[in-house]
């Protein structure tokens, strides 16, 4: 991997870059930590980034997480349309009884 793929100046920051290049040179990634000062953990992080994938670049952050519900559809509004005015405390009530694999307190 060329040096201009792991060091993309436009996503990854400066600090990054300087810790990678002196452990490359060959100080430790804990003596790098201290230089810089950030944590040892950090260090040892962005280095395992780097060996795991070949670059530095920030993991992407977030995401998009799909509705715990959405398995569940189907069976909540059946139990809405059986018994029009269900309350929300009946509802955590049959699912209580019945749907082991949903947990009642995410109706809520």
């Amino acid at each position: 991997m060329s040096k201009e793929a792991r060091y993309d100046h436009t996503v990854v920051p400066r600090p990054a870059r300087r810790i990678v290049r002196a452990v490359e040179k060959g100080s430790s990634i804990r003596q790098v930590a201290a230089r810089y000062e950030v944590s040892p953990s950090a260090a040892v992080k962005l280095m395992r980034r780097l060996r795991e994938t070949g670059s530095v670049k920030p993991d992407r952050v977030g995401g998009h997480r799909r509705p715990v519900l959405e398995p569940h559809q189907e069976l909540l509004r059946s139990l809405v349309e059986e018994k029009s005015g269900i309350t929300l405390s009946e509802i955590q009530g049959e699912l209580r009884t019945g749907f082991a694999s949903l947990k009642w307190r995410v109706v809520w």
